[in-house]
């Protein structure tokens, strides 16, 4: 579980409805109950925070360690505990590790400048705003490739990208993989149209049922013989423009 430690008051500050609270412990029990549950955690709550009261947890206890904040009494099951008082029951009483993940993460200048870089560079600052269920499906999939690339990747790994898109969409998603591509970002693409290897890539792996059949330099594996071989039926191969195709 990778995470970056914080003082439980900056967890307090910073938890907002919706995000999930995991406690972990070490001891024998704790971990008797990780097999016996197949889960990596023991105990999981989800934070409620309303306008001035203190950060509360929603979560389901089988003890009665703490006065529900909904009833005010102690009982068993589905309750609303103090978010703080909670955490320190868990770790001073039961020894348990508490973690929490953002629902939605507090975006810093820094995530937005890096956004708006990779936007230019994709060339779809004019989508900035707009709706994702409204966009087509070229820009769509231009999208899913900016939110790769805000993490700086060395490489992508695409599955038919230009399944479903228009001629339009496809040159203009090709065009875009080709300028990663001069950026140093290596392309890894599994895909049955030719077309879609783009000038760039150098390499080409064939796969025929469900084994390598041909690995190498471009202009050595897709030839005539080997692409017939690999569909069973006669082909001719046309190179233009560093784009091969098959006729």
């Amino acid at each position: 579980m990778s995470s970056v430690p914080i003082s439980l008051d900056e967890a307090l500050d910073l938890t907002r409805t919706g995000d999930v609270w995991v406690f972990r412990g070490r001891k024998m029990a704790d971990r008797a109950i990780q097999v016996t549950t197949n889960s990596p955690v023991n105990h999981v709550g989800m934070s409620v925070v309303i306008e001035d009261l203190p950060p509360l947890m929603w979560h389901a206890e089988l003890g009665q360690s703490l006065p529900d904040v909904w009833t005010g009494t102690r009982h068993r099951g589905v309750q609303l505990h103090d978010l703080r008082d909670a955490v320190l029951v868990w770790a001073q009483r039961y020894g348990q590790r508490a973690w929490f993940r953002q629902l939605h993460a507090e975006v810093t200048p820094a995530m937005e400048t890096k956004t708006r870089e990779v936007m230019e560079l994709l060339e779809i600052t004019h989508l900035a705003g707009r709706n994702t269920l409204e966009l087509s499906s070229g820009e769509a999939r231009r999208i899913l490739i900016a939110r790769a690339l805000v993490h700086d990747p060395r490489a992508l790994v695409l599955d038919e990208p230009s399944n479903s898109l228009d001629l339009h969409a496809t040159h203009e998603l090709r065009e875009t993989l080709r300028k990663l591509a001069r950026n140093g970002i290596t392309i890894l693409m599994v895909t049955h149209f030719l077309p879609d290897i783009i000038p760039e890539m150098r390499r080409v792996v064939l796969i025929r049922e469900g084994r390598v059949y041909r690995d190498g330099a471009k202009e050595e594996v897709l030839t005539p013989s080997n692409l017939s071989a690999l569909f069973g039926i006669e082909v001719e191969v046309l190179e233009r423009g560093g784009y091969y195709h098959v006729l």
